[in-house]
């Protein structure tokens, strides 16, 4: 993912800004450069800086970077030596490919200048990185498109499974969802039953005889007959569904 978003929004070097930044010799701090160390055994000072001033010209670097040959220490005899390669422009565009072909041009001349296998030896090359960070708008530009490809995928797996249409389905028939409450030992217990009426089944009882036919207590005072009196020692007796009948005592 992150592949395809660098495709769409290269980054950009920032210009003034650059990765692991060297320290020279004489300077409180790091600076987007490179430096070359190494030691030099039976060669002038002033051999080598003839040398590093033909290769500026040589490539056209001398408006674009500066280049300096030091020694390390203060000793005279010291044989241990710096080529400092440092911008002229410090809020510029920092080309490490351009300061990596100046620093081995100048190790490539320093060699031609050897007397002997031993004339220069512990090479150390440090050089900044180009800083390559995308930019804010790129940032944006590449969360959003990020969120519109998640957002499309999540779309389409829920079209292709028809997660959505069985979910729109079930809230259009969830207030008419059948359901069976009942209840054991001392709790409410509410089932689901199918949409099909023919696959509904209650749940069996071992206990329970299955033709035997429930019915509702009737009230007490519909089953009890209506006695009226009609007259003294007559009394009307009468049931449901019979007609009036006259006992006398």
């Amino acid at each position: 993912m992150m592949y395809l978003l660098c495709q769409f929004f290269p980054p950009i070097p920032t210009p003034g800004r650059c990765w692991y930044p060297v320290k020279p010799m004489g300077h409180c701090f790091p600076v987007c450069g490179a430096t070359l160390e190494f030691a030099a055994h039976e060669i002038k000072f002033a051999d080598m800086a003839l040398a590093i001033r033909a290769v500026e010209e040589e490539l056209g670097t001398s408006e674009i970077i500066y280049v300096a040959l030091e020694r390390t220490n203060d000793d005279a005899m010291s044989m241990e030596y710096q080529v400092s390669l440092l911008p002229i422009e410090p809020h510029g565009f920092f080309d490490e490919e351009l300061y990596k072909r100046l620093a081995h041009t100048i190790k490539v001349k320093l060699f031609e200048l050897s007397v002997s296998h031993y004339s220069f030896s512990n090479f150390r090359l440090r050089l900044s990185r180009t800083d390559f960070t995308p930019s804010r708008v790129a940032k944006i530009l590449g969360t959003a498109l990020f969120c519109v490809l998640m957002l499309g995928t999540f779309l389409w797996y829920h079209w292709r499974t028809g997660t959505y249409r069985r979910f729109t389905a079930t809230r259009t028939l969830l207030p008419n969802i059948p359901v069976l409450f009942s209840r054991k030992k001392s709790e409410d217990v509410v089932e689901l039953l199918p949409s099909d009426p023919k696959e509904s089944t209650l749940p069996e009882d071992p206990y329970v005889n299955p033709n035997f036919e429930e019915h509702e207590e009737e009230n007490e005072e519909n089953l009890a007959s209506e006695v009226e009196e009609i007259e003294p020692h007559t009394v009307a007796v009468r049931s449901n569904d019979t007609e009036l009948t006259l006992l006398d005592f």
